[in-house]
Parts: C-alpha cells; structure tokens; sequence
C-alpha cells in the first residue's frame, strides 16, 4: 500500500514485530520498501521494547470498544495501540492496512484439491510435495490427505467433523496436523480449550450446515471465499475500534469496491488452482499489484 499512497503525500509506515516475528519477511520487507521509495518514513515498534503482548487490556470489559460481531482485534489491544497510538499523534487521519492481501494475491492451501479434481493430478500431487516441504512433513501425509478430501463430499466431510467435536474433549496435548489445511474442514488448537457445552455448540454449528452444503465440490474455491468474507468482516470491526480508541479510520485497499471493481477484479479471475506457484510469488499479483513496488525476493 505505501508505494501506492506515497504517490499522494509522504507516508508514515509503523510495522510490529516482537521475539516471534522479528525474522518474518514482512518486516524485512517493509524496511526493504521504504529505502527504495522515496516519501515513505519506516516505524518499526517491538513489542519486546514497547511491554506489549497478546490479550493485554482485557481486564474491564466494560471499557472494551463495542463491535457489531465478535472481534479478534480485541485480543490484540494492546498491539494495536502500539501501532496506532503514534500514526495518531503523528497527525494521521487514516490508517491504511495491507489486510486481505493475502486472501487477494495469493491462495488457499486446498487449492491443490481443487488441480486434482480439475484432472491435473500430477501437479496436483508435485503441489502437494511442495506443500509438504514447507510445512516439514513426509509428502505421503500430503498427498493422502489430498485423495481423501477429493474422495469426500464436503456435506460429508462436515457430519465427520460435528461428530469428532461431540465425542471426547481434546487432549490438552492434542495439536492439528499441517495437513489438515488440505482438508475441507477441520479443528484449530482452540478445540482443546473447549469446554462440553462449548464442544457441542460448535457441533451443532457444523451440523446445521451439511444440508446446504452438497453444491460445494472444490474446497479451494470455498476457503478462498470463506477466508475473505471473513477478513472483510474483522477489517469492519477493526476500523470501528480504530475510530473509537484513537480517531483514526481504518481502510484496507484490496477490501475495497473499487479495487474489486478494477485491479482485484482481475485478480480474483485467476482459477484458485493457478493462484500459487512454487516458484513465483503470488501471480495474482500480476493482475493487481502497484509496479513501483520493489519485487519480493
């Protein structure tokens, strides 16, 4: 976004790191961006400096910022204000944020079912040993995951996933496995922090969608909507928190009307299954992107 803004007037980019992400690309790649285009002042807080972490400022929830849905951005307040709290005093009347990018440019991990079902099985199954690679586990696990879910009707899929969470708790111990991105639904690490009743109302949730859920046949096309209703609607609870903690509205470009209209349009034409390539980041790129920012590397 800021080589795009920058175009209009100088621009101040605060990036958040702490101990966990203080070698993520995005970082590097944001000083990288800000060397090369002139206009653009790079703020990096840490959080290990700032004395910040996840869930701080929970303690009073009735001062908490009151959303229209449920928000993870309360859980990251404290995070926020350190980012925020100095585009505000900077004298920024916006915030603009890279939120859906990913979801724009590049795409799920069940789009290689999506190859497969499509009968390109062999890039499907090379996909898959790609995939396996990354996430370091044996390519069989990947490529079995990948036939079981092109095997199984997504209704179906759902019925086995309300009965898992009805039966016995999770073991605290228990973690999902890296291959389960490649199935049509799965559990996240918060199941085993769920108690019965908990258990069965997420069991209830997943039941009441199997009937309507037979006119879905590829999982990658699903995720990739799924994943972008629901950026679109934490960004709205974002930007409601922004406005009413620090004055600042909160805008992510690639979420935007016209965007989609334009650029992102053409983008989100791309089939799901051609949206990723081991060898290139992110093709939908190609379709959208501002070409005056630097290439990743």
């Amino acid at each position: 976004m800021s080589p795009l803004a920058v175009r209009e007037r100088p621009v101040v980019a605060i990036s958040y790191t702490d101990a966990r992400m203080a070698e993520d690309d995005d970082v590097l790649y944001a000083r990288r961006v800000a060397a090369e285009v002139r206009g653009i002042t790079d703020t990096v807080i840490d959080g290990r400096h700032a004395g910040v972490a996840h869930f701080d400022g929970l303690e009073d929830p009735g001062t908490l910022p009151v959303t229209d849905l449920p928000s993870m951005s309360l859980g990251v307040l404290s995070v926020l204000a350190a980012r925020l709290v100095p585009a505000a005093a900077h004298g920024s009347a916006a915030h603009l944020t890279g939120r859906g990018g990913d979801n724009v440019l590049a795409a799920a991990s069940s789009h290689r079912v999506d190859q497969f079902l499509a009968g390109y099985r062999v890039q499907a199954f090379k996909r898959g040993s790609d995939f396996a690679r990354a996430v370091r586990i044996a390519p069989w696990r990947a490529w079995q995951q990948l036939a079981s879910t092109a095997a199984t009707p997504y209704p179906r899929a759902l019925a086995r996933m309300a009965d898992r969470m009805s039966a016995a708790p999770f073991s605290y111990a228990w973690r999902p496995s890296p291959q389960d991105s490649l199935a049509w639904c799965s559990a996240t690490a918060a199941a085993r922090w769920l108690t019965t009743a908990g258990r069965q109302a997420v069991a209830d949730l997943v039941a009441a969608r199997v009937p309507d859920a037979g006119a879905y046949r590829a999982p990658g096309a699903l995720h990739d909507r799924l994943g972008l209703e629901w950026m679109a609607a934490e960004h709205a609870t974002f930007d409601t928190i922004a406005r009413q903690r620090w004055g600042l509205a909160a805008h992510a470009p690639f979420l935007d009307t016209k965007t989609r209209m334009n650029g992102r349009g053409r983008a989100m034409l791309l089939p799901v299954a051609r949206a990723y390539s081991p060898s290139r980041s992110g093709p939908r790129c190609g379709r959208s992107a501002c070409p005056s920012s630097p290439p990743a590397r």
